[in-house]
């Protein structure tokens, strides 16, 4: 198997063409396990919103840090109303 570098050609040697093989079906295997890890990881954050919303409690991103009580979001109030 031959490979460039630049400007000039060179044969590659049987333990590098061995280290190419190896490498790609690592990185095709890494590709198929993929879509599991990223599964795996929406269902693990799934879970903890989940528990942490249970019973009324108030959903918290995992490793975020709560900051501002009250309300998620801004109450709407018409236009000129007192601010409470």
């Amino acid at each position: 198997m031959r490979v460039r570098h630049g400007t000039t050609t060179r044969t590659l040697a049987e333990s590098e063409i061995a280290q190419r093989y190896r490498d790609r079906f690592q990185a095709a295997s890494d590709d198929a396990n993929r879509p599991h890890q990223v599964a795996d990881a929406g269902f693990g954050y799934l879970s903890t919103y989940l528990t942490s919303t249970a019973h009324g409690g108030r959903a918290v991103a995992p490793g975020r840090p709560t900051t501002r009580a009250g309300p998620a979001w801004p109450q709407f109030r018409p236009y000129g109303a007192p601010v409470p």
